[in-house]
């Protein structure tokens, strides 16, 4: 390769680069303004919400595919949005819990960072191919977020896939489910 190849590749992953960054960056902006195809209003960024349970019986005939899970740290509460192929949600449940976390199947203890540990185990779902290839790569993700410390995906067996939010206080927390595309959303308050 001559000097003005190389040159003008570099520029390429270069410019390359800005534009994934810009794409990282407005979308995590987005994510703070999170608009309810239903009604046309974005999800309240105040809320009550819970240091209890949650939970909402699935509905799916089959389990849903989990295609992206996205975090953000918005104005007063840390979020997490796990978004699914398809236009239905599958059911769930949400609630603290106490150590030790362990994986399902095996039993095995997983480390998860923070003082508390919301749970939110998704019913009627998979994060999974058909041909048992992971959708999601990052199933443990450090974080630095005001209460949000770690995310990490504890279950995904027999139609129940499930992830702890590792926080630094169990503040009160809300689910919020939208479509197009079907997302549940969870917000905790920092």
């Amino acid at each position: 390769m001559n000097m003005k190849t190389t040159s003008s590749l570099r520029s390429r992953s270069f410019v390359a680069s800005l534009a994934v960054a810009s794409l990282f960056w407005s979308g995590c902006a987005n994510l703070c303004e999170i608009r309810d195809a239903r009604t046309g209003q974005n999800i309240p960024a105040t809320f009550t919400g819970t240091t209890g349970i949650l939970k909402r019986a699935a509905t799916a005939p089959r389990p849903v595919v989990l295609r992206s899970v996205q975090t953000v740290s918005c104005t007063n509460f840390d979020r997490v949005v796990f978004e699914f192929e398809g236009a239905v949600t599958p059911g769930y449940r949400a609630s603290y819990i106490d150590k030790p976390i362990r994986r399902c199947g095996s039993g095995a203890v997983v480390p998860v960072a923070g003082d508390a540990w919301l749970e939110v185990s998704m019913i009627s779902a998979q994060a999974r191919t058909e041909a048992g290839q992971p959708t999601i790569a990052e199933r443990d993700r450090t974080l630095n977020f005001p209460n949000l410390k770690q995310l990490v995906q504890t279950c995904d067996f027999e139609g129940e896939v499930t992830w702890v939010l590792g926080v630094g206080f169990p503040g009160r927390f809300r689910v919020v489910e939208l479509s197009n595309p079907a997302r549940l959303v969870v917000d905790v308050k920092r």
